[in-house]
């Protein structure tokens, strides 16, 4: 019996020493893509702001021409990839 339990602290402690083993860049890499999932997420939610008011856009010069900018930043991120 205590040897059981001696084996399953031993493999728990295994356990948290692979969870705490993430390198740096690994740590990196995750970090960037919960932020890129975040940027993403926010972009949704504000395209749906701009395609709700197209009308306000399309009669206001200055709104239109930074959504064709931007438009044209989106485009070449898409290209880029």
């Amino acid at each position: 019996m205590e040897a059981q339990v001696e084996k399953l602290k031993q493999q728990q402690k295994e356990k948290e020493q692979r969870q705490t083993s993430i390198s740096d860049s690994e740590l990196k890499r995750i970090n960037s893509i919960a932020k890129l999932e975040q940027s993403l997420s926010l972009l949704e939610n504000n395209f749906d702001v701009l395609k709700n008011n197209k009308s306000i856009i399309k009669n206001d010069a200055e709104l239109k021409i930074r959504v064709e900018i931007l438009k044209d930043r989106i485009v070449d991120l898409i290209d880029n990839l």
